[in-house]
């Protein structure tokens, strides 16, 4: 499914950077390397959603995961879905996504070789049967960025942050408008930049609210089927994300009736408390969620989502993982209260839930990769296989009607996003 919240982000991003040759030196040493950042990342992903096939295997299997995700019971013993078992515990099914004459076909397989050109993947999945009706997801997911650096791939919100340190919005406004035109009319075809607001305060950091508008009716007029799912189920998304320790604030998003606004406060592109004073982000803070969305008749969600945020920097590797041991609030229909308890608490006990995106250099390799990586229990039970029915309503809308439209505005959009930063990197 069309990763929502960071789409929001990228647009985010897209729409606010400055269009100032500044930002190179936070996507590379030079222009040259910057230039080779946006061909791996931006460009990986516009050759990732160019027209999309996958092979039976790969398409049954990735239909019958989708719908059995919170209700594995079935899954596990499902032969359609999985290709192997690496022992009698664990089922298993890998594939790969190759450019095969402008198009990206997935191939399911067991010894599948890495990707070797930006855009292509290489996706393992694993269920893993605990004993009794619990269960462990593990996702491995190898996504080639080309020439693209661990290092640069980091500095790619640093870009962002350090290109809205300005006094005059109006100016950056119009920069965006005249170096971004293709992005503009891309993005433009979703998403409106209604404010970007940047002021100095005493210390000489900038206090930065940057707002975004998902607008649905504009998007149905070039995507009608695509329009109606993002009305239908991310319009009623509200969402509150913050990253925040020892009473400071390094990060605040509030998504809600379709306007995304994100506020920070920083300098040189290195983010500072909201509150005030110069400590800049620990390399572990507290990411604190609220969501909550309609599906159906009923309103779905949770609160107080607490866990690890964590910025990873070694050697030939930088990025991010997010470790979740803390049982959420839920908030559900009072008809499922009752079939609440060790279900929902599963993903959160023992070493809790695990969320990685890090950028690995490969020297030895056709390219550097973007891993992400993603290990989550589940417990099999009525309230699972409840939300489960729920979700499926919206995957399926998207799988069978929508999906095919999104990958051409994505497409379109990282595409134009990569030439417009490219030539603004170069000074035309």
């Amino acid at each position: 499914m069309i990763p929502t919240r960071r789409v929001w982000i990228l647009a985010a991003a897209a729409l606010a950077l400055g269009g100032c040759r500044a930002v190179a030196p936070a996507l590379g040493t030079d222009v040259q390397t910057a230039a080779a950042t946006a061909d791996g990342v931006l460009g990986g992903v516009s050759n990732r959603f160019i027209t999309i096939e996958r092979d039976p295997k790969a398409r049954v299997a990735r239909q019958h995961i989708a719908r059995g995700a919170l209700s594995p019971s079935r899954l596990f013993a499902d032969t359609t879905a999985w290709l192997w078992s690496p022992d009698p515990s664990t089922r298993a099914i890998g594939w790969r996504g190759a450019n095969e004459n402008g198009k990206m076909v997935f191939r399911a397989g067991r010894n599948l070789t890495p990707p070797s050109r930006p855009g292509e993947g290489l996706h393992h999945l694993h269920l893993r049967s605990l004993g009794g009706n619990a269960f462990e997801w593990k996702a491995d997911v190898d996504f080639g960025i080309g020439g693209a650096t661990p290092t640069a791939v980091a500095g790619i919100p640093v870009a962002w942050i350090a290109a809205g340190e300005r006094a005059d919005t109006a100016a950056m406004r119009a920069e965006v408008r005249n170096a971004f035109v293709n992005s503009r009319r891309e993005w433009g075809r979703l998403f409106t930049l209604v404010a970007i607001r940047s002021e100095q305060d005493a210390s000489g950091a900038w206090r930065q609210r940057h707002t975004v508008v998902l607008n649905t009716a504009r998007a149905s007029r070039s995507y009608p089927a695509f329009g109606k799912w993002l009305k239908d189920y991310i319009s009623p998304v509200r969402m509150h994300l913050r990253w925040h320790r020892g009473g400071r604030t390094w990060f605040d998003f509030t998504l809600r009736y379709d306007t995304l606004t994100v506020a920070f406060r920083s300098r040189n592109g290195l983010v500072l408390p909201l509150e005030g004073g110069e400590e800049l982000q620990p390399d572990t803070v507290t990411m604190e969620m609220e969501f909550s969305t309609r599906l159906s008749i009923f309103r779905l969600g949770f609160e107080q989502l607490r866990g690890d945020f964590i910025t990873v920097r070694e050697p030939g590797r930088r990025g991010w993982l997010m470790r979740f041991t803390q049982e959420p609030d839920w908030r559900l229909p009072p008809l499922a209260e009752s079939m609440l308890r060790s279900p929902l608490r599963r993903p959160f006990i023992l070493g809790g839930s695990t969320v990685s995106v890090i950028a690995v250099s490969k020297p030895a390799g056709p390219q550097n990769i973007l891993a992400r990586k993603m290990l989550v229990p589940v417990q099999d039970s009525p309230i699972m296989r409840f939300l489960g029915h729920l979700g499926n309503a919206a995957v399926e809308g998207y799988v069978d009607r929508a999906e095919d439209e999104s990958i051409v505005w994505i497409s379109s959009s990282f595409d134009a996003l990569r030439d417009d930063l490219k030539r603004v990197l170069s000074g035309h």
